[in-house]
């Protein structure tokens, strides 16, 4: 271990001097000497936001970093130093990026990212740190890391490797009446799980490389959370509250995204929510004993207030139990995932 008090690191970068700049969740970005010691933030958190995926540029000293949460206007990838960790921001609406030094002759080296599926490149003047011109395309089919950062990454030399799997794991939400017939498609296809509709029918909720929501009316998409706050979210009956699970922790946040989550429940065991009581009462999830075995469990109360929530197991044998989340919620139409194979 480099250092104490801070959560699970997410991701990280490392400089030519021995230091490693990186995240946890819910915290700054924070610094530590290889040789380890005190880890001191390097930025400052502002209004609920996150800073996630530091890049270190080719002096060591300047990164690169992605501001999520809090308010809309504010996030995007963001340009800073070591030295005067003022930040300014560079592009909005990325969820990640990593640089690729200058090839031989040019002046200028890229930001590479994501836009949907197809993986971008914005050439960026180093010396100035400012962006040189317009991004353009590099790949059609590109993929996220496990901390939901873009797989990618060059050499000096011009070579860029990167993650491409057009096929496997890629949905699309879809729309099915009872029936099963097929009403239209929703937002791109990509790497995404655990498809949930709020009561009123307006927002989905989703998972990939952290929890996305998306307005069905405007067709639009926010971040949720950012990784590892990432498993199985299930809408609170009224449709105003979201619970989801990280690892073994639960948390609830309000549906609006404005406030900052909070711990309902951790232990030794491995977790994650089911449903809700239709009153609202209980929390519904499923909790993996060190045996290995699934067990049903209620959390009571999980909106109050109050400390005391005590858990009750309803459901736990030698066999594996489990509870599914019920994904129609009320509307009459269903939302599914559509795989998307390769042709």
């Amino acid at each position: 271990m480099l250092c104490e008090g801070t959560g699970t690191a997410a991701e990280g970068t490392w400089n030519r001097d021995g230091v490693i700049l990186f995240t946890s969740a819910g915290e700054p970005l924070r610094r530590v000497s290889t040789s380890g010691g005190v880890c001191d933030a390097v930025t400052k958190l502002e209004g609920g936001s996150n800073h996630l995926f530091p890049e270190f540029l080719p002096d060591g000293k300047h990164f690169v970093f992605v501001v999520l949460g809090g308010d809309e206007a504010s996030q995007g990838l963001y340009v800073s130093s070591l030295d005067d960790p003022a930040p300014r921001r560079l592009l909005a609406g990325v969820s990640g990026a990593v640089f690729a030094p200058s090839p031989a002759g040019k002046e200028y080296g890229y930001l590479l990212f994501l836009r949907g599926a197809a993986l971008m490149a914005q050439p960026f003047r180093t010396e100035t740190l400012q962006l040189a011109s317009d991004a353009i395309p590099v790949a059609a089919e590109a993929t996220y890391d496990l901390n939901g950062q873009v797989e990618a990454s060059a050499s000096a030399a011009g070579l860029l490797v990167y993650g491409s799997n057009p096929g496997s794991n890629r949905y699309q939400l879809t729309w099915l009446d009872r029936s099963g017939q097929e009403h239209g498609r929703v937002g791109s296809i990509q790497k995404q799980r655990h498809a949930g509709l709020s009561p009123d029918g307006k927002t989905a909720v989703t998972v990939r490389a952290g929890i996305w929501l998306f307005d069905l009316q405007r067709g639009a998409e926010t971040r949720f959370t950012s990784p590892p706050l990432s498993g199985a979210p299930v809408w609170s009956p009224e449709g105003n509250w979201i619970a989801f699970g990280a690892g073994k922790d639960l948390y609830l946040k309000d549906a609006s995204g404005a406030l900052k989550e909070k711990l309902l429940l951790e232990n030794e065991n491995l977790k994650y929510p089911s449903d809700w009581s239709r009153d609202g009462r209980y929390l519904i999830y499923t909790e993996t004993d060190p045996k290995g075995r699934g067990d049903v469990w209620f959390l009571p109360d999980p909106l109050s207030k109050s400390v005391e929530r005590k858990p009750i197991k309803f459901q736990g044998t030698e066999a594996a139990e489990s509870l599914r989340p019920n994904l129609s919620g009320r509307p009459l139409a269903r939302l599914r995932f559509e795989r998307i194979r390769s042709k």
